[in-house]
């Protein structure tokens, strides 16, 4: 018989008797694709979120700083009381303390000694939010710690952040 004839007969006949132990393994090899493209767009998704609120934070300080320096807002996005003290160019220089509605006085000295954003242990410092520093706090040397303190207190005073340091120093 001819090869070519032979495989013609045969093919239909291998292939039925060897699709039972053929479909499940395609079967299987397809849910370990499905599962693959998955975790792939979870990542995806999860790095897209990520430098999305990124972006958006960067964005964020960088608006408040305009406003700050076109006079139009002042370094905390809430009221300062009436006593608060007052920097050179008469804005309130306010920060908060780990209590809901307790203020803390930022002093000039208090600016002059805190650290730059680079000299920080956490990387790009200014482009997070205060969700995304919180979570790193833990992880930090005390003189670490004390450090993002007091740029926090000169620079934003966001509560989130001072309320976690508090915490983790007491």
């Amino acid at each position: 018989m001819n090869r070519k004839l032979a495989d013609l007969l045969y093919a239909p006949i291998g292939l039925v008797t060897g699709a039972s132990q053929v479909i499940p393994e395609l079967a299987e090899q397809g849910r370990t694709q499905v599962a693959n493209a998955r975790m792939m767009g979870q990542m995806a998704t999860r790095m897209g979120s990520a430098k999305a609120a990124e972006g958006l934070a960067g964005l964020t300080a960088h608006a408040r700083g305009f406003l700050a320096r076109a006079g139009l807002a002042g370094p905390e996005t809430d009221a300062a009381p009436v006593d608060a003290p007052v920097d050179a160019t008469g804005r309130p220089v306010v920060g908060r303390s780990a209590a809901p509605n307790t203020r803390v006085e930022v002093t000039d000295a208090a600016v002059r000694d805190a650290p730059d954003a680079e000299e920080l242990a956490i990387v790009d410092y200014d482009s997070l939010a205060a969700s995304q520093v919180v979570p790193r706090l833990a992880a930090l040397r005390p003189d670490e710690l004390e450090a993002v303190r007091r740029y926090e207190l000169a620079h934003r005073g966001r509560k989130t952040i001072l309320g976690r340091v508090a915490q983790i120093q007491s």
